[in-house]
């Protein structure tokens, strides 16, 4: 009977080897070199002397423990990748999101690298971000990461919404001032200020020297003193120890962030502790600028907030009365009162 239709066999990718009897490194098969010695010897078997025959038979030998030795080693490499498999699986027993997501990842740089062309050009990169992600992943087990000072801030507004009891912190006038007018320092100042209103102890250090007294940093201290942050103030001139004036915070002194900056003072990256006794080492460092700490605003600073000028609300524009009609269904309405 002939169907009305052409049934198309899906395509099946064949191994390494299987069109030309060669392995992936291009050595030709020992089974491949057992079978031709086999029927070269039971062909001289027949048509020559015993001599021959003996040669035959030792370089068949040879052959055949080439043979051996080549399934040892797939016997090998199969052990090994059903290790790495069960230890795969028992990893990610309890995050399918994460099997399903390293399936993915799997599926794709093989089959972009199915291709010679494509391997040749990308096998590299493709290891390299391999191991980048293998690095981060090992870097987090051990409690610390880095992440550049301008990517995503989650990390730190979740470590404020998580905290319990206290946040220790610190912050440098001269260039973090704008990031507290930003979005992300409304949105994260916004965050401690609802912390605290879970109880939360939230004291700051803020960090200034000589000439940067400003509106915009007598602004930033009234916004941290609205949302009932703890204000101390050092001046960095008098900190003799330049490991002590960074910008960072302590959560419950159990981890932190600190950001780390270059010889030109510009940040670099922020650092992400979650090691309890890096944690600890911070606490001492904290402890011991707060040493330096007065709890009034610095003369200079005052007169940056008396100078700094006041937002004025902005007037609400004024509506002429609407007079009421049939159009607005109460012909009885009273006319809106025009806003002062």
């Amino acid at each position: 009977m002939r169907l009305p239709f052409r049934m198309r066999l899906p395509r099946v990718k064949r191994p390494f080897g299987a069109k030309t009897g060669r392995s992936r490194d291009g050595r030709i098969s020992p089974l491949l070199l057992g079978i031709l010695a086999a029927i070269i010897a039971a062909l001289l078997a027949i048509i020559t002397s015993t001599e021959v025959l003996l040669g035959v038979c030792i370089a068949s030998l040879g052959a055949l423990l080439g043979l051996v030795y080549d399934l040892y080693r797939r016997m090998e490499r199969r052990i090994e990748a059903e290790e790495n498999l069960g230890a795969l699986l028992a990893a990610v027993d309890h995050a399918d999101w994460l099997l399903k997501e390293l399936r993915y990842i799997a599926t794709s740089a093989v089959g972009a690298l199915d291709e010679d062309w494509n391997r040749n050009l990308f096998e590299e990169l493709v290891r390299s971000k391999v191991r980048e992600t293998k690095a981060y992943m090992q870097d987090l087990r051990r409690g610390r990461i880095s992440l550049p000072v301008n990517a995503d801030v989650t990390p730190m507004s979740n470590q404020i919404e998580l905290v319990k009891r206290t946040v220790m912190a610190t912050t440098i006038a001269k260039s973090d001032t704008e990031w507290w007018h930003s979005e992300e320092g409304r949105d994260y100042l916004d965050r401690n200020r609802l912390a605290i209103a879970r109880k939360v102890r939230i004291e700051r250090i803020i960090l200034w020297d000589r000439g940067e007294g400003s509106p915009r940093l007598a602004k930033m201290i009234e916004m941290q003193r609205a949302a009932r942050v703890e204000l101390l103030f050092v001046k960095r001139s008098e900190v003799n120890e330049e490991r002590l004036l960074t910008t960072m915070a302590i959560y419950d002194e159990a981890s932190f962030n600190e950001v780390v900056s270059n010889s030109d003072g510009e940040d670099i990256y922020a650092e992400y502790y979650l090691d309890p006794a890096a944690a600890k080492q911070a606490v001492a460092r904290y402890k011991k600028l707060r040493g330096f700490a007065t709890r009034d605003i610095p003369e200079e600073l005052v007169r940056g907030l008396q100078a700094a000028p006041e937002e004025a609300p902005k007037e609400a524009p004024k509506k002429t009365p609407k007079r009421a009609s049939s159009r607005d269904g109460n012909l009885n309405a009273t006319p809106p009162k025009a806003s002062a």
